[in-house]
């Protein structure tokens, strides 16, 4: 494709400079690794103060014989290769690549979730009730692409502007008419989404998160804005009823079951009213904050066109989500109840502790910790929610990454003031066989924090650790 028609396909990539020269191109990258003969190379600022700057790697992208380079204005390199200057690449990089793909989104439905938590459990159901309704749905998100029970793992939640872009044009190709899409507040912030037309965008939750990349939390809350106020304008939106955006109540519709949710039998059974549908939702999954997931993905899908039957039937068929209340059913022989669950933020904690106290078993054994290198402020918190919620505390380390893990734990035990049973154990299998030692019947064991992954990170070592695999491994030698 010549750049000229990249350049004409919208009113904002027409709006940039002018160039000369109208050269072929054969791709698009902001990682000099990738750039190959013919290709647009766009060097974006770094994230972080600690971050690469793309614009260091300009000449390796030259010497690659890239055909177009993309850079901020302000910046200046004398070459024969035809530069864009332009005021955001981040921008920049998301234009281009939906236009040189040939505009995906646009011939697709894209579906965005955004919001602290709760975003891979909604997605995984949307895409459950959209295979009932006859839809041909993909999902890319933090637990991969692709369909739920066969996912390609991506290294982001949601990955950089060339890869999206490029992937929703194989999606197109191959017949799908859905995509669920994660979409984080670093993504938002990084502009990763910006040229994506969205069918509906809609939010989970907002809770204290990531504050070590946006500084506060009204940083944080404007980030996730963007979507529903600058990129998605256009989009169906839809939002918890609390409307912790503050956006103006007539530009989207509202979600949240209707009480009481009574977990039994495994299940978490409860209505949900939209418009002037009430639908029995009776989901085998367990946790009350599974049941807003399962009314927001109710809603998105009715105002997707989705019937009432095929609503109620899609959310039946949810089953165990990876490191989302994920039960271990090789502790049952052991008559105590061992759970996984990614819950990594002080909002989550409290309502993963919250469902496992309606179980109502005899004890709750919590095994944690918090991750380095993230936001320090909810260490304290998380420490004060498991004094108050869990009968058993056992911290350990979970990716301390460059901090040091002693002091990780100790800002943990700091809101642990109670004379509860309290146990430090720095190595996290030995954290877990400890836990599974101390269960007795009827206890419930939650470990929280990593989930679905499958790393433990100390310093620049990256070693597979998995928790879920570790206690079927502990209690089989048992």
């Amino acid at each position: 494709m010549y750049l000229n028609k990249i350049l004409s396909s919208h009113e904002y990539l027409s709006s940039l400079e002018k160039l000369h020269s109208n050269p072929f191109i054969t791709g698009i990258s902001a990682d000099s690794n990738h750039i190959e003969e013919g290709f647009i190379f766009v060097a974006l600022k770094g994230a972080s103060k600690n971050s690469l700057d793309g614009h260091d790697f300009i000449q390796d992208a030259i010497n690659k014989k890239a055909a177009l380079i993309v850079a901020q204005q302000g910046f200046s390199i004398t070459t024969e290769i035809p530069i864009l200057y332009v005021e955001d690449t981040a921008k920049a990089f998301s234009f281009l690549s939906e236009a040189f793909y040939d505009w995906p989104s646009k011939k697709l439905s894209v579906i965005g979730i955004t919001g602290t938590n709760g975003k891979t459990s909604t997605s995984f159901m949307l895409y459950e009730i959209l295979k009932k309704a006859g839809k041909n749905p993909k999902i890319m998100g933090s637990l991969g692409m692709g369909d739920i029970n066969n996912l390609t793992p991506l290294t982001h939640t949601t990955m950089p502007a060339a890869f999206i872009s490029e992937q929703l044009s194989n999606f197109y190709k191959n017949g799908v008419d859905f995509v669920i899409m994660e979409v984080s507040s670093h993504a938002l912030s990084l502009k990763r989404v910006e040229a994506i037309n969205f069918s509906l965008v809609a939010l989970t939750n907002i809770t204290q998160d990531h504050l070590d990349f946006h500084g506060d939390m009204p940083a944080y809350k404007n980030a996730k804005k963007r979507l529903f106020t600058q990129i998605a304008q256009n989009a169906i939106k839809i939002l918890p009823c609390d409307n912790p955006l503050a956006l103006d109540s007539h530009k989207f519709y509202s979600y949240a079951p209707i009480l009481p949710i009574v977990n039994k039998n495994n299940q978490t059974c409860f209505s949900v009213k939209i418009k002037e549908e009430l639908l029995a939702i009776n989901l085998n999954l367990t946790g009350i904050f599974q049941a807003y997931n399962a009314a927001l993905a109710a809603s998105m899908a009715f105002y997707l066109g989705v019937n009432k039957e095929d609503i109620i039937m899609g959310l039946s068929q949810v089953t165990n989500i990876n490191g989302r209340f994920q039960v271990v059913k090789e502790a049952y022989e052991k008559n105590f109840m061992v759970v996984v669950d990614f819950a990594h933020t002080p909002d989550a904690l409290i309502n993963l502790l919250k469902s496992a106290r309606l179980l109502k078993p005899k004890k709750i054994i919590l095994v944690f910790g918090c991750g380095g290198n993230r936001d320090q402020t909810k260490r304290k918190i998380m420490g004060e929610i498991a004094n108050h919620n869990a009968d058993i505390i056992i911290v350990t380390d979970d990716n301390p990454r460059f901090e040091e893990p002693h002091s990780i734990r100790q800002e943990i035990l700091s809101g642990i003031t109670n004379n509860k049973q309290v146990f430090e154990i720095a190595d996290r299998e030995e954290a877990i066989k400890k836990a599974i030692l101390m269960a007795q019947p009827g206890y419930l064991l939650l470990l929280a924090g990593k989930g679905h992954e499958h790393y433990q990170i100390y310093g620049e070592e990256k070693s597979y650790f998995n928790d879920y695999e570790k206690v079927v491994e502990i209690i089989g030698n048992l």
